[in-house]
């Protein structure tokens, strides 16, 4: 039986035929990865023969000492968090919240920001409904 057979009959009735050869199932051959001493999942995508898990292959983090996370938006080689790389706050000393509206260098909070609060003796508050300068 065809694997692609093999696959149209498990999807149309839920259950999976024998496996052509081996002991392996239609699970096995989902990928491609029969005659392997890998499970599916290894396979998923493309981590088999490394020593490394499917989620650390998800975004390309193998023979990297990081994780899956820190890879996500390129965090890699950098000693920040994702969430931090998450809106360009590397190489500063904020946190990504104070960079979510652009507050970076300046002495105010992000929430003073949100509507142009800074360099103003009011509250975000205050300046909601253009009550600055009165």
């Amino acid at each position: 039986m065809k694997l692609s057979t093999a696959l149209a009959i498990a999807a149309f009735t839920g259950v999976a035929p024998a496996a052509p050869t081996g002991e392996h199932s239609v699970e096995d051959y989902f990928i491609g990865a029969d005659k392997r001493d890998k499970t599916v999942e290894d396979y998923f995508i493309g981590a088999d023969k490394r020593d490394k898990t499917v989620e650390d292959y998800f975004i390309g983090a193998d023979k990297r000492d990081k994780t899956v996370e820190d890879y996500f938006i390129g965090a890699d080689k950098r000693d920040k968090t994702v969430e931090d790389y998450f809106i360009g706050a590397d190489k500063r000393d904020k946190t990504v919240e104070d960079y979510f509206i652009g507050a970076d260098k300046r002495d105010k909070t992000v929430e003073d920001y949100f509507i142009g609060a800074d360099k103003r003796d009011k509250t975000v508050e205050d300046y909601f409904i253009g009550a600055d300068k009165v």
